[in-house]
């Protein structure tokens, strides 16, 4: 049984088509969870048609605006059903997304999750395909290691789960960059999976938005000049991710690479310098490369002298 949950905010124009992306699937999903986090347009309107229209759609409005990690966060808690993902209210998926995706957790239980291509759009025209979903197998430090070294455009966020590993997970509050926290987390549990075909649909946006977010995700001074120090401190705390030297290795590279981007972009001085200096060495922390290495050596690909 499959929970899709839907965070709304202000998709009044696109909830319809994705909700509809849900209905027509192949393998169909028990419950579609709309989630309204106070939208200002007429998105209450279009969730309550589709929820009067279809009886497995279910639409709440929230009573007072959560944010999107709390949405998210309640979307997730809400579902009672072994699989889960979320679709944004502005997204969409092909008609085999769930029977494609769901077949790979169906099969092996070592699989925590699973996520096809997907295509991102700019104006519903495709731009380019996302980063960030590939599959990621191997011992959970190395899993979780190689996660951390480049989650990139983190296209798995939006893949099909077993709920259970994903509500564990998640974070309790919101910080820059909770959904990288999320995903390096469920790692712990399992591999994840990845449908090497195109069936989900994104919404681009761009790259620097990013950047712009950091002050207003960490109001405390130190957590903005190191950008993932909350995520780090979910990591190792609540989470308790496997210390191994791998992935300190990964959680200082992605520390420092975050560091640089938010120096460079608020403080120029230190950013055209010191900043730029220590980006040109992060490749030397890389867990990857480390890790490919072992990998050859280990096949035998590579003569290690004695």
């Amino acid at each position: 049984m499959i929970t899709v949950g839907v965070p709304v905010y202000n998709n009044a124009t696109t909830l319809r088509r994705t909700v509809d992306s849900i209905l027509a699937q192949t393998r169909p999903a028990d419950v579609i969870l709309l989630s309204d986090d106070q939208s200002h347009d007429d998105s209450q309107r279009v969730g309550e048609d589709l929820a009067a229209e279809h009886p497995t759609v279910i639409y709440v409005r929230r009573p007072e605006n959560l944010g999107q990690t709390l949405n998210f966060h309640w979307l997730v808690h809400n579902a009672t059903t072994p699989y889960f993902m979320w679709l944004a209210g502005d997204d969409y998926i092909l008609p085999t997304y769930l029977e494609q995706t769901a077949a790979r957790l169906d099969a092996n239980p070592s699989v925590v999750g699973c996520v096809s291509q997907v295509q991102f759009t700019v104006n519903d025209v495709p731009s380019r395909l996302a980063t960030g979903g590939e599959p990621l197998a191997g011992t959970p430090a190395n899993r979780i290691a190689r996660y951390l070294d480049c989650p990139a455009a983190n296209a798995r966020l939006y893949g099909l789960f077993r709920t259970a590993a994903l509500a564990a997970t998640f974070p309790k509050h919101h910080f820059h960059a909770w959904d990288w926290a999320s995903m390096a987390a469920t790692l712990k549990y399992g591999t994840h999976d990845r449908v090497e075909a195109v069936l989900m649909f994104r919404d681009e946006t761009p790259h620097q938005y990013y950047t712009t977010l950091i002050r207003r995700d960490n109001p405390r001074p130190f957590d903005r000049i190191f950008p993932l120090a909350p995520l780090t401190r979910e990591l190792l705390g609540r989470q308790r991710i496997p210390l191994d030297p791998v992935v300190i290795r990964a959680l200082l590279r992605i520390n420092a690479e975050l560091h640089c981007t938010y120096m460079e972009a608020y403080h120029p001085w230190y950013g055209n310098s010191v900043a730029r200096l220590l980006r040109k060495n992060l490749w030397r922390i890389s867990p990857a490369r480390q890790l490919d290495q072992q990998e050859r050596e280990a096949s035998g690909s590579v003569v290690v002298n004695a």
